[in-house]
């Protein structure tokens, strides 16, 4: 809605001054004041949710606790068309190490299935806490 708004705006600004550098300028402006509010309004630490499906389960929470000294929680599996029960890594990283941890998955499983979500804010042991 909001932008809906700013854009209704800034076509008027562009037909009445025609000048698309303000135009750029201010968009540019709204595009850093709409992070910025999204970073406080989240509050806590962001980071990602990696869940890994990997035949390597040991090896690679061992890795991921060793080289950025990360905790994993196991979940317990099972593949639909094997039956094979599995042990499934969750873990929570940090944005400045989702690239060495998608580096580590790799290269100890090529063949991992991984997704990753969005953790928008992040309380615990490692991560931050609610003050009391």
């Amino acid at each position: 809605m909001l932008f809906g708004i700013d854009f209704f705006i800034l076509m008027l600004i562009l037909i009445i001054f025609q000048d698309l550098r303000l135009v750029t300028y201010t968009l540019l402006f709204d595009f850093i004041i709409a992070r910025v509010i999204d970073l406080i309004g989240e509050g806590g630490y962001a980071g990602k949710g990696f869940m890994i499906i990997t035949q390597y389960p040991e090896q690679l929470a061992d890795k991921i606790n060793e080289e950025l000294g990360r905790g994993v929680t196991y979940i317990s599996g099972q593949g639909y068309y094997s039956k094979k029960d599995l042990k499934i890594i969750y873990c929570i990283v940090g944005r400045n190490e989702i690239v060495k941890m998608k580096d580590m998955i790799h290269h100890i499983d090529p063949q991992a299935f991984i997704t990753i979500t969005e953790a928008h804010e992040i309380l615990g042991e490692g991560f931050t806490y609610i003050k009391e």
